[in-house]
């Protein structure tokens, strides 16, 4: 699907369902790579948000639960402070909950609950935002603190 297409396809149902514009979505959650023609746009875009809603949901969980994830998470989750497992945990609930409303738009097709669905993960984007800066905040001071303490050992 051309780009030109889908904004003015999105831009016809964006009316209709009070959606985001186009350009606030898209600069959230890149929905311009939409690719293939579909009658169903609302899904396509709806699953091309939760791409990057899934993507920090695996991210989250190997800071919740470091046990398979690489060595290198081990340096960020051993320093966490309870105010930071909070931080990530609360992120993690509310990305979770998106994916199950997520997963139950697959079973049964409804553009309106697609707009809405549209609708909820943006909000919930706006209202996690800070938190993911702070996650990654974090984990940059972890990596900081484990390199400087590299730093000051000594190898014999």
């Amino acid at each position: 699907m051309e780009l030109e297409d889908l904004k003015t396809e999105y831009g016809k149902l964006a009316k209709k369902y009070v959606l985001p514009a186009f350009k606030e979505i898209n600069e959230a959650f890149e929905v311009d790579r939409i690719e293939r023609k579909t009658e169903c746009i609302l899904r396509e875009v709806r699953k091309t948000m939760m791409e990057k809603i899934v993507g920090y949901i695996r991210f989250l969980e190997m800071m919740i639960n470091p046990s398979q994830a690489p060595p290198m998470f081990m340096i960020f989750v051993k320093s966490l402070l309870e105010n930071d497992r909070k931080t990530i945990e609360k992120v993690y609930k509310n990305f979770i909950e998106l994916e199950l409303k997520s997963l139950k738009l697959e079973i049964d097709y409804s553009e309106k609950a697609e707009a809405e669905a549209i609708k909820n993960i943006l909000k919930v984007w706006d209202e996690t935002r800070n938190d993911l800066k702070t996650t990654i905040g974090i984990m940059e001071r972890n990596w900081s603190s484990s390199e400087n303490k590299k730093d000051k050992g000594y190898f014999g």
